[in-house]
């Protein structure tokens, strides 16, 4: 453990200068998952990803505008707070009340 000094600093462990330069030196040797170079597999994501993804979200916007404009859906008139329509009405759920 490491002394404390009158001054109150804490003190390094001594370590021999044998064992601080076997700490320091670099020990070469093969590791199990070898890095590839990555360059050749890198794709940039600005003008490949985004282009993409750019040009698919305009051509569904412009699919669905047109197919919405093509197949109008079935609307009903305006709404009418004093008349309920018979599938809006819910008997079960006042049959308590």
């Amino acid at each position: 453990m490491a002394e404390v000094a009158r001054s109150g600093a804490v003190e390094a462990p001594s370590i021999s200068e044998e064992k601080r330069q076997r700490l320091l030196e670099l020990v070469r040797g093969r590791t199990a998952a070898r890095p590839t170079d990555l360059a050749e597999d890198e794709v940039m994501v600005w003008p490949s990803l985004v282009v993409v993804e750019a040009l698919s979200a305009v051509i569904f916007l412009v699919l669905l505008l047109g197919l919405s404009f093509m197949f109008n859906p079935p609307l009903v008139e305006q709404a009418n707070a004093t008349v309920t329509p018979n599938p809006a009405k819910a008997p079960w759920y006042f049959l308590n009340l």
